[in-house]
């Protein structure tokens, strides 16, 4: 069967077939091998597991006509950059990046300015002749007056499009408002919680919302080291086939807890949350903090939390299990790509 990825988290890839929905994938083991990394925007060819839980493989992925790196994502027909007019001030230097870097993909490019109403005329048209004369399409909307949104319908088409910019502008406000849903995409009132890239199919439109690529700020010192550290062991091209993120259950996740997670997402990296300490909680606490750390976590009902306790050894059957289960599934694959 054949589908386009749409979603990627924690190592599942969502594949959307045509007449037949959506399908949780994992990557064939042969991508792993031959350094083949699957993007959200792949077409692809998948082997169903089970028709009624919709689940499969991705066997093979189709030759891409394009591939950004980062943002990362393949096969757009253009892209869309959203930024504030105001509240936050645009951040040109940034702006100015993503437009040589989409130039160096020769990917076309339009800009939207969100929040247009507050500014006035006169600023609108001090933006648009900024970019305009560079030979951009220069666009204004707002969410919150769903203005300028037949517009960006105009521009959106028949084409596949990735939508990019800094955390806090209104992408996802700007997103629901455009197609007319309350949840499509994720709003917050904490800036920078869309932590994968998701493709929206509506009619004749597909459309991409991508995180907020201000991503990665840290502290300084020791903290900056070990982050470095941490970044850079990812960075390098290492097999791996699961990542265990340790946090503290018995308060909320801290911003290095959090950002930890999102790197994951971002990368696409296989991960499972273990919950320590889980037996200084009692039951009451325990219940409350699972629940919480759901609303807590980017993407938290979808994470596989796991609690844990050195001291008690509550959680090491499953943690396990879970490894002996990935060792078979290797084994498995290894097995395949042999005797093909």
């Amino acid at each position: 069967m054949q589908g386009k990825i749409i979603k990627g988290i924690a190592g599942f890839y969502y594949v959307h077939a045509e007449g037949a929905g959506v399908f949780e994938c994992k990557a064939k083991g042969i991508f792993r091998k031959e350094k083949i990394k699957p993007l959200v925007g792949d077409n692809v060819e998948i082997d169903i597991i089970s028709p009624e839980e919709q689940t499969g493989n991705i066997v093979k992925i189709h030759s891409r006509k394009n591939e950004l790196v980062r943002p990362a994502v393949a096969n757009v027909d253009q892209a869309l950059v959203i930024f504030a007019a105001d509240k936050p001030k645009p951040n040109f230097n940034l702006l100015d990046r993503f437009l040589v870097m989409m130039g160096q993909q020769q990917v076309e490019t339009a800009i939207c300015f969100n929040k247009q109403d507050l500014i006035g005329e006169q600023e609108q048209e001090h933006l648009r002749g900024i970019y305009g004369a560079c030979g951009y399409q220069v666009l204004f909307a707002s969410a919150k007056e769903e203005a300028g949104l037949a517009e960006l319908h105009q521009i959106l088409g028949q084409k596949t499009t990735t939508v990019a910019g800094p955390s806090g502008v209104g992408k996802s406000s700007l997103i629901n408002r455009l197609f007319n849903q309350k949840s499509l995409a994720r709003v917050s009132a904490t800036p920078g919680k869309t932590a994968t890239i998701n493709f929206f199919e509506t009619e004749n439109l597909i459309f991409a919302d991508l995180p907020g690529y201000g991503y990665a700020k840290v502290s300084r010192g020791e903290k900056r080291r070990w982050a470095d550290l941490i970044e850079g062991y990812f960075a390098q091209d290492r097999d791996i086939a699961l990542v265990l993120s340790l946090v503290d259950s018995r308060h909320p996740p801290s911003a290095d807890d959090r950002m930890m997670l999102e790197f994951l997402i971002e990368n696409e990296l296989p991960f499972v949350v273990v919950l320590t300490k889980i037996d200084k909680l009692s039951p009451r606490q325990r219940q409350d903090r699972l629940e919480a750390f759901r609303q807590e976590l980017s993407y938290g009902e979808q994470l596989t939390l796991l609690p844990f306790s050195s001291q008690t050894g509550e959680g090491r059957e499953e943690l396990r299990n879970l490894l002996d289960q990935l060792e078979a599934d290797l084994l498995q694959e290894d097995g395949e790509e042999e005797g093909e």
